[in-house]
């Protein structure tokens, strides 16, 4: 179970990782890595799993392969393996949750004018993680990509439900795993 819900949340804990790296840098300091795993390790009920990160590799930073490496046999290793499908669907909304936090701070500067309410960008922003693909560069350097056809499927679904009389709620409600 533990495998499912990294897979399932890649997307996110990449989205939250991206917004602690500095401009132009692919690396996060280990220091700001340290919150973040422990408040990960605070969801999964997993405290203190954050110690072991300054003894993980030389370096005083990582990328993301490192820091998924890490994640897998320090944090999410620990995951019972008995967790129901409901149960690990809260630990998913739990971890975008966090990482939604971490990405709305770097996205939404104040002088931007962002125009979604905090519950609609939440509710893109977890379709986003849901549809995209983690890629990785020759180097090993990881970002996470949606294609085309599936910006513009998405854009058409939303444009098509807000331009019909109502609510989108009811076009949304079938796929209630992003509620």
């Amino acid at each position: 179970m533990a495998n499912t819900l990294l897979e399932f949340s890649r997307n996110s804990i990449w989205q939250g990782f991206f917004a602690l790296t500095d401009k132009d840098c692919l690396q996060v300091p280990k220091s700001r890595l340290k919150v973040f795993i422990s408040s990960i390790g605070t969801l999964l009920d997993n405290k203190g799993v954050e110690n072991g990160i300054n003894d993980f590799r030389s370096s005083s930073a990582l990328n993301f392969s490192e820091f998924e490496y890490y994640l897998t046999r320090e944090v999410f290793s620990s995951m019972s393996e008995e967790l129901s499908r409901s149960d690990l669907s809260v630990l998913e909304r739990r971890i975008d949750d966090l990482c939604w936090t971490l990405t709305k701070s770097k996205i939404n500067s104040p002088n931007s004018d962002f125009i979604l309410d905090q519950e609609s960008a939440f509710k893109l922003f977890r379709i986003f993680c849901l549809l995209a693909d983690l890629v990785r560069d020759e180097d090993g350097n990881a970002q996470v990509l949606l294609s085309a056809e599936e910006v513009d499927l998405v854009f058409n679904k939303i444009i098509f439900g807000v331009s019909k009389k109502g609510s989108m709620k009811e076009d949304f409600e079938v796929q209630t795993y992003l509620d």
